[in-house]
């Protein structure tokens, strides 16, 4: 047997194409395997080492002369070259096996990430490379061989045990209990079948060790495997009650998917085998007393509008049955019980028949015999003494276990003494209890019998793979079949009976519509409660515990209430606080706003005032300038000028030095006022100054005095010059 480690890359790249329903699918895995021992040793070797590689890398047992068969095939498709007693790989064919091998690579990287992302999700604490490790090395890699390996037993005519999947408890225990229920989560929403990259990442590697298991198969049962695979063969498989209901719809189980695709694979098959599915007429009288069992206590029931919301949302131990009533009575308020099950108590063999679930021709004096046949009733007494000893609380009853006693006798009776092949065994029963499944294993082992009587759903579906195409609905429910062996869940028949039983209680009170849904749901949960009930028998001491149980949920509420109150009252005294605060603060803020505005407002008139000033000062200090440099220094100039241009005249005309002189100081004070009003015009802190504007005013009348004084001055020479003129004419 291979080892639960993880596979190379190279072999999956090798043999995960493989499909077991194309014709020579063992001589194809055959030959892979040869091809991963060359690549992997990257040097020449001969058929006596080949041999020898592949025990030692898979534990492979082959002989010369069936290695010669396929290393010729293998040449034949230019796969291998051979030269003087060497075989290597072809480099085309190198090639190829390097571009498989990153596919498979890139594979897998995407199926880590998704990993880590769903690991982020639920278990952010927890260091999540080791997590993919512990993962890889003890759940998925164990489970993955433990499903290849199955189908391998099967064929190969040993007993597989389906419900013995220990890797998940051992993975789960690497972690304290309070990561458990994350992790199982994680797990779930991990194996996702819609996912392509991780459902082909898991199947190449189930593909892959299946036909590692497969390549050990000894001649006799290849033979008369790959006989059987090529013709019809048939199946007559007899259903359990729990597929019955499973195929109906009347059950909760994480395998209902199975059962269904099952039975939808077989319509699929009818060209390349014949599935027929039956019931016997006494698995048929006991799914009718279960339908009727629980139709007889749901119709005690008044179910009312918050009783119906609590039953179909309860985390409540309650069947199926309850639930699709209650769904019903969503839809329909006034359908009773009894008009909701009549068509699966009065029509149930119509409705299997629809289902292509026949019953069996029987002949009554049989069953009415084989019931009192001593092996039958030895097996059923040793079977209740197991169910009492392993199962104290749980234990099936007798009629139950009549039923399945007396089924796989039945079915063992019809089957020949001598299999050497599932796909000789032709009679099955199919089941999804763990139970029956046990029993048939403890059968098996009593009469050195490997191949099983009972199958899961499951088990079927890998059988039937070497006559179906791979395709994505064939690949979701195989996948799929990893995450319900953690879904799984086995019903407590008597945990729903207490709750069928506070329904009934609760309904008998009068004001039981004013119950809450959550109060409903959270009586039907009450452990205390559900531990009293079940020690009593009497309905007045039912109605008690309840009541009980309501004025207790009744205080919790209360005490939640006033706690919800004083937190209320808390926080109200808080916005209060909070309010008064909020005043105290906008008042002081406004105080604040309103000193500032004052000191914004001063300080405005202090810039203004000192603006004010400085404008005033400027214009002082411009005025002086301009009395300085344009009036008295340029003045003083001109008067200086003026004394040496008189000094001169003098000694040359006939004018005194002062006449002279008052006629330049008249020019000069008309210069003067002049260039100052020039030079004022030009300046803003001069144009508005009132004594330039009052000598603005008035300087043409300063100008007509001043040449009127000049021409005074100079009347006797302007006369003489009259005179002159008119002399000369």
């Amino acid at each position: 047997m291979l080892k639960a480690t993880k596979l190379p890359p190279e072999l999956i790249s090798l043999v995960h194409h493989i499909e077991l329903n194309k014709a020579g699918w063992w001589d194809k895995s055959i030959q892979r395997l040869i091809l991963s021992v060359l690549w992997n040793s990257n040097n020449c070797l001969t058929t006596n080492k080949i041999i020898e590689e592949l025990n030692s890398q898979f534990f492979i047992n082959i002989s010369l002369n069936q290695l010669e068969s396929q290393i010729s095939e293998l040449e034949e498709t230019n796969s291998i070259l051979r030269h003087n007693g060497y075989i290597k790989i072809a480099e085309e064919c190198l090639s190829k096996l390097e571009n498989e091998r990153n596919e498979i690579h890139n594979i897998e990287e995407a199926t880590i990430r998704r990993f880590k992302e769903i690991i982020l999700q639920h278990c952010p604490t927890i260091d999540i490379d080791e997590l993919w490790s512990n993962f890889n090395n003890y759940l998925l890699m164990p489970l993955i061989r433990e499903m290849g390996a199955r189908t391998y037993e099967i064929i190969s005519g040993n007993s597989p045990d389906i419900a013995n999947i220990t890797s998940f408890r051992e993975f789960l225990n690497i972690y304290p209990k309070e990561h458990h229920k994350a992790l199982r989560a994680s797990v779930i929403n991990f194996l996702d079948p819609k996912n392509n990259i991780v459902r082909k990442y898991i199947l190449s590697h189930l593909n892959a060790y299946f036909l590692l298991e497969a390549s050990n198969l000894s001649e006799e049962t290849l033979k008369k495997l790959l006989s059987n695979s090529s013709s019809n063969p048939r199946f007559y498989v007899f259903a359990d009650t729990n597929f019955l209901f499973s195929v109906l719809g009347l059950h909760e189980n994480p395998f209902n998917e199975a059962a269904n695709f099952l039975m939808s694979l077989t319509k699929s098959l009818t060209n390349k085998v014949n599935v027929n599915f039956f019931s016997l007429p006494t698995t048929i009288e006991e799914t009718k007393k279960a339908i009727s069992f629980n139709c007889d206590n749901l119709s005690k029931i008044i179910m009312a509008e918050n009783l119906v919301a609590a039953t179909i949302d309860t985390e409540a131990q309650l069947s199926y049955f309850a639930r699709r009533y209650a769904e019903e009575l969503k839809i329909n308020a006034n359908i009773r019980a009894y008009d909701f099950f009549y068509p699966y108590i009065n029509n149930l063999t119509d409705l299997l028949k629809k289902n292509n679930i026949r019953l069996w021709n029987y002949d009554k004096n049989y069953f009415n015999n084989i019931s009192t046949n001593q092996e039958i009733v030895d097996d059923i007494l040793a079977q209740q003494e197991f169910e009492k000893k392993y199962f104290p609380d749980k234990a099936k009853s007798y009629e139950n276990i009549q039923h399945d006693v007396i089924l796989w006798h039945f079915v063992y009776g019809k089957r020949e003494k001598i299999i050497n092949s599932p796909l000789e065994a032709k009679f099955w029963v199919v089941t999804l209890d763990n139970r029956l499944l046990g029993f048939d294993r403890y059968k098996n082992k009593n009469q050195n019998q490997t191949l099983p009587l009972c199958v899961h759903p499951i088990t079927l579906i890998q059988i039937l793979q070497f006559w179906v195409t791979k395709t994505p609905e064939f690949e979701e429910t195989v996948l799929n079949s990893f995450r319900w062996l953690f879904m799984s869940q086995e019903f407590d028949a008597e945990a729903e009976k207490i709750t069928i039983r506070i329904l009934e209680v609760l309904s008998r009170f009068e004001n039981c519509n004013d119950l809450s849904v959550d109060v409903v749901k959270k009586i039907l949960v009450d452990d205390a409660l559900r531990g009293k009930i079940k020690c009593e028998k009497n309905l007045e001491k039912d109605v008690e515990f309840v009541k009980e149980a309501l004025i207790e949920e009744n205080k919790k509420i209360e005490n939640k209430l006033n706690e919800v109150l004083t937190v209320i009252e808390e926080k109200d005294n808080l916005i209060e606080q909070i309010k008064e605060d909020k005043n105290d603060i906008e008042t002081r803020l406004k105080e604040e706003q309103q000193m500032r505005e004052h000191l914004e407002n001063r300080l405005k008139n202090l810039e203004k005032t000192i603006n004010h000033n400085n404008t005033i000062q400027n214009q002082k200090s411009a005025r002086f300038r301009f009395v300085l440099n344009d009036i008295i220094l340029s003045a003083i100039f001109m008067f200086l000028l003026s004394i040496i241009i008189s000094f001169s005249s003098s000694k040359l005309t006939s004018f005194s030095f002062w006449d002279i002189q008052k006629m330049l100081s008249c020019i000069i004070l008309a210069l003067v006022i002049y260039r100052a009003n020039s030079q004022g015009l030009n300046n803003d802190d001069i144009n508005n100054w009132a004594i330039f504007l009052y000598i603005s005013k008035f300087r043409t009348f300063i100008y007509t005095v001043l040449v009127g004084v000049i021409a005074l001055f100079l009347k006797e020479e302007i006369a003489t010059f009259i005179k002159h003129i008119y002399t000369k004419q």
